[in-house]
This record gives C-alpha cells, structure tokens and sequence, in this order.
C-alpha cells in the first residue's frame, strides 16, 4: 500500500511516483529505497513532516500528501497525530533537556524570549498565525532571519515588541560561529545583554549601530564561511591536479585552514604580518602570491563581498 518513501539521514530525499511540488524535488538513491521499503504509509509521513515542515504543521503537511493520491488520503485517517506528536515532545525532552511545547501558541505562552527561526518566506505568516499570543505574553524576540527588517517583524508580529535582529554563520553548529546584532530604541539594556548572552552561547558577537550595517556584517561573516569552503575545495582540487591522493589533499587543505585561523586567532599578529613570515623572496610562496596577484585576487574578494551586501540590501528591501 505505501507509496511514499522518505530518506530520514543525510539530506532529505523524496520519491512518491511523480515528485511533490513545492516540496523535496529529489529520488531517492538505492540505498535509500532499500532503507525505507517496510515503512508503513504513516511512518513515511510522518517522517517526512518531522524532518521537513515543523512539528506542529504535520497535519498541514500531511494533507499536501493526501491530496496527490486518494489512497493516502484514506490511510490518513487512520493515523493517530496526537500519539505520534506527544511521542516527539518526549524525545526532544529526553534527547536535548529542553521544555518543549505541542505548538507555537503554548511555546510564547511560557517564553520572555522567542528565536524565530524560520524560513523568511514564512515568518510573515507564523507570526500572523500568533499574534495574539504574542501580544499577550509580549515576549523578547531575537530574529535570525536574513534580509527581514525589525520594523517589518514587528508589525508583522502586531506591533510594539522589543525586538533585536541577529546574524549568526554556521560554524555557530560547532560553537565556533560569530554573530552579529542590532537593536532599535525600543530594546532596553536589559534585552540586549539578554539577547547578546544568548548569541555568545555559539561564540563571539558583536553590536552594530545601524541596521544597514548588518548586509556589511552578512557579507563578511553571515556568508563568510562560503569564501572559505570554495577555498579549501579549489586547493585541495589543486593538489590532486599536482598528483596528490584525493584524501590527503582535501585532508591537506583543510588542515592547513584550520591552522592558519588558529594561528592568527592566538598570536594576536595581524594577516599581512603572518603572510609575510610565511613569504620568503623568490621563494615558493612568493610565487603562489605572485599568481594570485595577476589573477586580481583582492579585487575578485572585494567585488564578492560587495555582491553580497548588495543582494542583503535588495532583499531587506523586497521585504
């Protein structure tokens, strides 16, 4: 009876004899397939709504799927959604620690401080969907979504909350990220220490006095750990190209990145001064640099960096 298959590890798959638009648009692999052919109907949805749609929009979620096949559908009323949910509250629990709430309404109801992090093309309907609850409790909230003004939060939210917007990167994952924040008037020095303390949970951030200056902070560190990644894949590409084991040169590369940051984070030395001790004239590095020059290396980092803040700005303006 299944007809619904979901890959619940690694990035998400989805197959369901024609793909579901507005969804994961990807087959599965074999091995995929393989994992997932005794799951039962119920299991694949509701695996599919816990990986990819929040915990309390699995019915939503559900009902997409219902609408492709009329044999889901029926099976769909088979399901026991509160079993299934209370069933993931308590793993959350268990797992992280963590209070955890059967929907948004209940999570604001205890809460002086919300992270929305949502999807910016949903956060306008999330916090329509609450604002009553909202308005109620009034709680701090802390924004991370790219590209959307605190004015505009706010409204959306009904209007009147303190809200603080923040940019964290994803090193932030291994509590090495770097955040940056801004506050309007509106947010008191109480809130802010509170919203700062939060983001230092994942390592250092940093205060701008403006909200424009946050497409700069996007631009540097928001999408700075990209500049890096392309980095590291472009040498140890290079060094397979130069004859070296695939795997010792991405091991190489990343090695030596590794080193390189910690280096400048602990000598306390600037950049220039740590590129120079490694540059000897007329030997090996020179030459690399040299190559890097005629290619217009700072220029390319420059124009990126640009590119980016501009498309941060056209996004918060769309918004």
């Amino acid at each position: 009876m299944a007809r619904l298959f979901l890959l619940r590890h690694g990035p998400t798959s989805w197959n369901a004899e024609g793909r579901i638009q507005g969804h994961i648009d990807i087959p599965l692999s074999e091995e995929g397939r393989e994992m997932v052919r005794g799951w039962t109907l119920p299991e694949a949805v509701a695996g599919y709504a816990w990986v990819v749609s929040p915990l309390q929009r699995a019915r939503e979620t559900a009902e997409i799927l219902g609408a492709r096949d009329p044999e889901t559908a029926d099976a769909l009323k088979e399901m026991h959604w509160g079993d299934w949910e209370g069933e993931r509250l308590e793993e959350l629990r268990a797992r992280y620690g963590v209070q955890a709430a059967p929907d948004n309404a209940a999570l604001i109801a205890h809460s002086d401080t919300l992270l929305l992090a949502v999807k910016p093309q949903v956060m306008q309907a999330v916090l329509g969907e609450e604002r009553e609850a909202l308005q109620s409790r009034r709680p701090l909230l802390l924004s991370i979504a790219a590209g959307l003004p605190a004015a505009r939060l706010v409204e959306w939210a009904g209007g009147g909350l303190a809200l603080v917007r923040c940019m964290p990167n994803t090193p932030a994952l291994v509590g090495a990220g770097v955040s940056g924040l801004y506050a309007p008037d509106t947010v008191d020095a109480e809130q802010r220490a509170r919203s700062e303390a939060i983001m230092r949970a994942v390592g250092p951030a940093y205060w701008v006095d403006s909200e424009a200056q946050l497409d700069a902070l996007t631009a540097i560190s928001g999408s700075g750990p990209a500049y890096f990644f392309a980095m590291i894949e472009h040498l140890g590409r290079a060094g397979r190209e130069l004859g070296l084991d695939a795997e010792l040169a991405a091991a190489l590369a990343r090695e030596t990145a590794y080193g390189a940051a910690k280096l400048l984070r602990e000598s306390g030395e600037a950049p220039g001064t740590l590129r120079e001790r490694v540059t000897s004239p007329g030997g090996t590095t020179a030459e690399a640099l040299k190559a890097f020059q005629a290619g217009n290396f700072e220029g390319l980092v420059e124009d990126a960096v640009r590119a980016c803040a501009r498309r941060a700005a056209e996004l918060a303006a769309q918004a």
